[in-house]
């Protein structure tokens, strides 16, 4: 069987990323009932340090893109065995989404697979890191709620900065910082709701960081219009991509749509945006997600109940309601549900974690360095200087680190019980000397 890894569900839905969303969504109709979904808060246990990967037999696999290639890949006679109580020869096996496309349409599924992970890919992390109010809001309560000390302590920031870089390529990165936003709250704290702080922020800004704010909201409007223009015309009426069978690009597509209209963003500028005039992605959202949950019910409460297509579909009283039923079953994956490490073990992959960072930050850092003191980059000699500083810095740092997570150990195991400190106690010492002085 496949395990799927991939960060846990929330908001009606089986994950909070968008990529592992997208790999569920590709298994689910790929190789139903042959996988499970592992439910995982620690990206440092997959090979490429982010979520999600797949485990089958001895091989773990990431980032999405090699889960794709590897599962079309497999042939049924290396295909994992279906999952108990499921009969193997009924069962759906269709591993390359893409098997029937011309030469033509991969290369455009290629192409378009690029531009929806970057420009698209770009919009969601936009929503959930960049940000100030939706990060603080809720990707970082919902990550905390998920994690395990000491990860809770910079996880959420970790990835938040390994985004950052991209972000600020793209022109989508709001440079109000969190703390920025913390500072805003009274010292009541938690009592007071957050939309009154933010509200007294308000009142105090200068004209032209509310100028700056309202360029940046139209400077996202206009990207996502763009992007989303481009992503609608893709889309035949009430069909997939290319015609009536899903390929790897829909549900790479349709997760995005599906994690953008689902999530309870404070700011919900992007969510609305499609909401209000791309009613054709909420439609093929919709489609696809029927396509692979079959026996879920889409409720009237649900943002893809605005689809054009969802009376249609889901009024009992018509007569296109009769061919849901004839979609093929799909079994629902299994779900492993969260399970924390140990403290020794979350300890060891923070520490792997912090290397990942420190040489990625520090590789970034340096070359700016070198590059404002117009060193040559090529220079073979410079490069050898460069990496020497590196591992020098790395070796500092992880020194630390350990000593900090020793110290961070012996804390933990004194406020948890695990280790007890028996201080004397005077009275009973008094005790044991008048016997002594009675014995005598």
């Amino acid at each position: 069987m496949f395990h799927l890894h991939v960060w846990p569900g929330k908001w009606d839905l089986p994950t909070i990323d968008s990529q592992c969303l997208a790999a569920v969504l590709h298994l689910q109709l790929a190789v139903p009932g042959r996988f499970d979904i592992v439910e995982c808060a620690n990206p440092d246990l997959s090979p490429s340090g982010q979520l999600p990967f797949l485990q089958h037999e001895h091989r773990s696999i990431s980032p999405l893109s090699s889960i794709v290639a590897y599962v079309s890949n497999l042939d049924e006679d290396r295909a994992p065995r279906p999952c108990d109580g499921i009969d193997s020869e009924t069962l759906l096996f269709a591993p390359s989404l893409d098997a029937d496309l011309s030469a033509k349409q991969k290369a455009s599924s290629v192409a378009w697979t690029s531009y929806v992970e970057a420009h698209f890919g770009d919009l969601i992390l936009n929503a959930f890191y960049a940000h100030p109010i939706n990060y603080v809001r809720l990707t970082l309560p919902t990550l905390t709620s998920v994690l395990h000390f000491p990860q809770t302590y910079f996880v959420p920031g970790r990835l938040r900065e390994m985004y950052r870089p991209r972000l600020e390529a793209a022109g989508l990165w709001d440079t109000t910082s969190p703390e920025e936003v913390e500072e805003a709250q009274p010292a009541r704290g938690w009592k007071t709701s957050f939309a009154e702080a933010v509200n007294r922020s308000r009142e105090h800004e200068d004209g032209s960081e509310k100028v700056r704010k309202a360029f940046q909201k139209e400077k996202i409007l206009a990207k996502a219009r763009t992007t989303l223009d481009h992503l609608s015309s893709l889309i035949p009426q009430g069909s997939f991509v290319y015609g009536a069978t899903p390929t790897s690009l829909d549900a790479l597509l349709s997760a995005h749509v599906l994690l953008i209209l689902h999530a309870p963003l404070p700011n919900p500028l992007l969510k609305t945006l499609i909401l209000e005039s791309y009613p054709t992605l909420i439609d093929h959202a919709l489609l696809l997600r029927t396509k692979a949950f079959p026996s879920q019910p889409v409720t009237p409460t649900s943002p893809l109940a605005s689809a054009p297509s969802f009376q249609l579909r889901f009024d009992d009283n018509s007569s296109k309601a009769q061919n849901v039923t004839a979609i093929e079953e799909r079994p629902h994956p299994p779900i492993q549900a969260l399970s924390h490490p140990s403290f020794q073990e979350s300890i060891q992959l923070s520490a792997t974690g912090f290397v990942r960072l420190a040489r990625s930050l520090m590789s970034v850092r340096m070359g700016e360095e070198r590059i404002a003191e117009g060193e040559d980059i090529g220079d073979e000699s410079g490069q050898d200087d460069t990496e020497k500083e590196l591992d020098k810095q790395l070796a500092t740092g992880r020194r630390i680190w350990f000593v900090a997570a020793g110290v961070g150990l012996v804390v933990y195991a004194l406020l948890t019980g695990v280790v007890q400190v028996q201080l004397p106690n005077g009275d009973e010492e008094g005790e044991d000397n008048d016997g002594e002085e009675d014995e005598e």
